[in-house]
């Protein structure tokens, strides 16, 4: 994790003053430290992960990074079954709704199309949600419907270049969504939001 780094006390100040500084610094790291190492859950959907394509390895490379980061970050999957036998959407439907962040990779999975647009359909899904689409399906139908108001409204789609999965940029993009997930959830819980 991070951690801030402080400039030595300030001149200026007389004794008391460089002491008062000397505990706010302490007491700002010790709130950075809780605000930034909140766990979230995440859904990374994509490419099936028995596929060797780079980006079925992203998505892979995603899921470990975020895991690294100390995240619940899971495949649907993997994920075990409710006990009784349910459509995959409505098991990844009730997947969705218990976490903070649904990652789409969609490029080339007709999996990840379609749980873009049965949960981009639905207004407690859709703002968790935040896709990484190759730049190559801004003409077709998804990018004028589901991806337009997850783009428009919520800033929640990278349009990325073929280059962008090898040198790392999707996986930049989406530890960055998953950091302002994170803050968002800080200010939930220093508000005495829901945990």
């Amino acid at each position: 994790m991070n951690r801030l780094v402080f400039e030595d006390v300030p001149e200026g100040l007389d004794t008391i003053a460089q002491e008062e500084r000397r505990r706010f610094n302490a007491r700002i790291q010790t709130l950075h430290q809780q605000f930034m190492s909140i766990p979230l859950s995440i859904l990374v959907f994509g490419q099936s992960p028995s596929r060797t394509t780079p980006v079925a390895e992203k998505r892979k490379q995603i899921r470990q990074a975020l895991r690294d980061a100390h995240h619940n970050a899971m495949f649907s999957e993997e994920l075990t079954n409710f006990g009784v036998p349910l459509a995959d959407r409505s098991k990844e439907f009730i997947q969705g709704l218990g976490v903070h962040l649904i990652i789409i990779l969609l490029e080339d999975s007709a999996g990840a199309l379609a749980e873009l647009h049965d949960f981009g359909s639905h207004p407690d899904l859709l703002p968790r949600m935040y896709a990484l689409v190759p730049k190559c399906y801004e003409d077709g139908y998804s990018a004028h419907s589901v991806l337009k108001f997850l783009y428009e409204y919520f800033g929640a789609v990278h349009w990325y270049e073929p280059n962008e999965i090898e040198d790392c940029n999707v996986l930049t993009q989406a530890l960055k969504r998953v950091r302002l997930r994170q803050e968002m959830e800080s200010f939930i819980r220093m508000r005495g939001g829901a945990p």
